[in-house]
């Protein structure tokens, strides 16, 4: 049926078709109607319409997060088909599955600009604070070409702040537990054509928790301890300047600066009170947007995007890693993307041509060494959406080809690769009630440097490595009404070329291709309004993995890290100006560990929170972990128990 439906995608229509108009919808049907003047904002050549999507996308806004003290990756955690692994409370280092997919596999991204380094792949998700983010985009099957890379995983798109149409000045402070800090203030007003918006946000903790320290002995309690989490304090600074201004009835322009400091204490497995580990961070990055709206129909754009990011790591009493460090890792990125949409009748068709250089430098103060390492992108992409004449049928076909050239410069070892990736979607409208949608990509992840190169003798390289392949497939159903809706997708992953760690008796490890696997689920998204106060919702996930790899002890194997149930229910009552709601997550099954020796605990936990608000003031109280439950996402790195949070924000 697919195959059908992308062949009349390009198919002759007999039936008169009335022109795109790059409004909110960007599509439009042949329903004879008078004629209607509209005036709306035109959109840009990199805006992705979320509403018009084939695959799962969820849209989480700043209203559903503006007065928690957090970060992304917590506010992630709930969502269906996504799993968060952290490695302690709040602000530690936060790494993100999709669909059972490693966090090396999901591509994350900035304001369309990726962000996973070519050197060590996987985005830490603490390290975006929520002050500055307008929405969180979650693309659990193909990601639109106008993200430019895809991934094996799905990805994620943070957009920040921008201005909302009226002047806007907001106060937001917050604590809680374990010395817990919140401050951020935004403004945004216009001037003379001009459009500013300014931020900032401080969020910080100690993360002194209980915790009961086994020793490294889980099986024997006598030495149990009951202790303060050590040395696992954080205190993370941002801010984002942003200015937009319309030139003419055609040309927009846009420039975006952002920066954050993050200092993160490391604590290790043992609980060491001598340890003082820790990992520096800073980031800046801008960019600049062009937009020209050649035609109702015809949209060009042009960015140029540039960023540092300067992490300092040391450990020099050897208590996380396999011996003393003390390094300093600079990476420099800068790249431009040519986008373009055209509105061809029932046709939208749009264009990304992306090259990204980025270089990596490493200096180990302790063994006086350095190492440099680069690699350039470049990507054309292309998508075809056609809609069909009475509007029911969306059909999303595209294509995406790389080009990819890496070097060590210590060794003068180059290497030069292309690399072509495929999807096909179908969203299929029933009625104004049932929506069906079925999904097909070849994608492939690309390996890292440190896995061609090796990494501070931890590594050793392996620049026989081939890219990570994946066939992912999903299809789903949908019901909406008034007061209930619910949604749910099957999905499917068949991974070859996988690429896993491999370890030598020294403790020294290297990448190879020796793993092929599955990954098969079913994600369910439901919510009801009961009454006008009073809704429920329940976000869930069942999924299973298996390791197929042949002539390997850990064939038939589950992957590691993974839950296998994952389920997320809520309930709030809204009575005036109170809301009270109720959070229940459950996680089960699973293994820590590859040869599935250690199994990851269940985890079933409750949270409560009430906020006030009037037209300009909140105040939210909350309680995280209300039973004081002891869980760990990582093997003997302990999450708080029982923590709360105080949270006020004036608008003025």
């Amino acid at each position: 049926m697919i195959a059908l439906i992308a062949i009349l995608a390009f198919a002759d229509i007999s039936k008169a078709v009335e022109p795109h108009s790059q409004k909110d919808s960007q599509y439009s049907t042949t329903d004879q109607l008078p004629t209607v003047t509209v005036t709306a904002s035109r959109i840009s050549a990199d805006d992705i319409d979320t509403d018009y999507q084939t695959s799962s996308v969820t849209v989480i806004s700043h209203e559903d997060f503006d007065t928690r003290v957090a970060t992304v990756a917590d506010v992630l955690r709930k969502e269906s088909g996504v799993q968060i692994r952290q490695t302690g409370g709040l602000g530690s280092s936060s790494r993100v599955n999709i669909r059972g997919s490693s966090a090396k596999q999901v591509n994350v991204y900035l304001d369309g600009v990726l962000l996973n380094g070519a050197f060590g792949g996987s985005v830490d998700l603490s390290q975006f604070s929520l002050g500055n983010i307008e929405q969180i985009e979650i693309y659990r099957g193909n990601a639109p070409v106008q993200l430019g890379y895809s991934g094996i995983g799905g990805a994620i798109n943070i957009k920040t702040r921008k201005l909302g149409g009226k002047p806007l000045k907001q106060l937001v402070v917050g604590v809680g537990s374990f010395e817990s800090k919140k401050i951020a203030a935004s403004m945004a007003d216009s001037y003379q054509g001009n459009d500013f918006f300014i931020s900032g946000e401080y969020l910080a903790a100690d993360n002194d928790f209980d915790i009961v320290n086994n020793g490294g002995t889980p099986d024997y309690r006598g030495d149990d301890k009951d202790e303060k989490r050590n040395n696992a304090g954080f205190d993370h600074t941002s801010g984002l300047l942003s200015w937009s201004r319309s030139i003419n009835d055609t040309v927009n322009v846009k420039f975006l600066t952002q920066y954050f400091e993050k200092n993160d204490s490391l604590p290790d497995p043992l609980n060491t009170e001598i340890n003082k580990a820790e990992l520096e961070t800073d980031f800046l990055s801008g960019q600049f947007k062009f937009d020209y709206f050649y035609s109702s129909e015809v949209t060009y754009g042009v960015k140029l995007f540039s960023s540092e990011k300067i992490e300092h790591y040391q450990d020099t009493a050897n208590k996380i890693g396999l011996r003393q460090n003390k390094e300093e890792g600079k990476t420099l990125t800068f790249g431009g993307a040519l986008q373009s949409s055209y509105s061809l009748e029932s046709h939208l068709v749009s264009i990304n041509l992306e090259s990204t250089k980025e270089r990596y430098e490493q200096n180990d103060f302790i063994r006086n060494t350095s190492v440099e390492y680069s690699r350039t992108q470049s990507i054309l992409g292309l998508q075809n959406e056609w809609v069909s004449p009475q509007g029911d049928w969306l059909v999303n076909i595209g294509g995406r080809v790389f080009h990819v050239e890496n070097e060590q410069n210590t060794t003068d070892s180059k290497s030069t690769e292309w690399h072509t990736g495929i999807h096909l979607g179908v969203l299929y409208t029933l009625n104004d009630y049932i929506q069906l949608r079925s999904n097909i990509s070849h994608n492939i992840r690309i390996p890292q440097l440190f896995e061609l190169y090796g990494d501070r003798g931890f590594f050793i390289g392996n620049d026989e490595l081939v890219p990570e392949t994946a066939i992912n497939i999903d299809t789903g159903i949908s019901f909406t009404d008034e007061t209930f809706s619910i949604s749910t997708s099957i999905f499917y992953r068949d991974l070859d070329d996988a690429i896993v760690n491999t370890f030598s008796s020294q403790g020294v490890g290297k990448a190879v291709n020796n793993s092929e696997a599955t990954i098969k689920g079913l994600e369910l998204d439901a919510s009801y309004q009961i009454t006008q106060p009073w809704s429920v919702s329940l976000k869930s996930t069942v999924q299973d993995s298996e390791n197929l790899s042949e002539g390997n002890d850990l064939n038939g194997n589950e992957l590691a890290g993974l839950y296998s149930l994952s389920s997320f229910f809520d309930t709030s009552i809204t009575l005036d100006s109170m809301t009270y709601t109720l959070e229940f997550r459950h996680q089960s099954g699973g293994f820590y560990d590859e040869s599935n020796d250690a199994a990851i605990p269940d985890q079933n936990l409750v949270n409560l929170s009430s906020k006030w608000q009037s037209i300009n003031q909140s105040v939210e109280v909350r309680v995280d972990n209300l039973g004081d439950k002891y869980v760990e996402d990582f093997h003997r790195y302990p999450m708080p128990g029982r923590h709360f949070f105080i949270v006020y924000k004036q608008t003025f």
